[in-house]
């Protein structure tokens, strides 16, 4: 009977991480308000996070950034924040950052349709 919960336990989280649960929504947040205060974000416009393994989480943002930047300087400062949330969030495995607008309408609708806000201000 002891062998029996105990596989219905490790079948349970199993099946949890392969299903690609999403981060812990107070890691999510905590990431969201970290980006927002970096000096080359304009605003983060979306952010997707998927557990990897046991703590490990990998984190996909869309990012408006400060429109007088260059393509230069947007891929300076990708990397700077890359490697600030890795020493941040030390759980973050992988981290994808993609430069979109925050005025994109199809963008807006898949967001507020996930997570029931937009998380872009206006």
């Amino acid at each position: 009977a002891l062998l029996a919960v105990v596989a219905v336990l490790l079948a349970r989280s199993s099946r949890r991480l392969l299903l690609g649960r999403q981060a812990d929504s107070r890691m999510v947040r905590s990431i969201e308000l970290w980006l927002e205060r970096q000096p080359e974000v304009d605003d983060v416009v979306d952010m997707l996070t998927m557990m990897t393994g046991t703590d490990r989480v990998l984190l996909c943002a869309r990012v408006d950034f400060v429109n007088t930047y260059t393509a230069g300087d947007v891929e300076q400062a990708c990397m700077r924040i890359d490697e600030d949330l890795h020493t941040e969030f030390p759980d973050l495995d992988e981290i994808f950052i993609q430069p979109v607008p925050r005025t994109n309408p199809t963008l807006r609708d898949r967001v507020l349709r996930r997570y029931g806000r937009v998380m872009a201000d206006e």
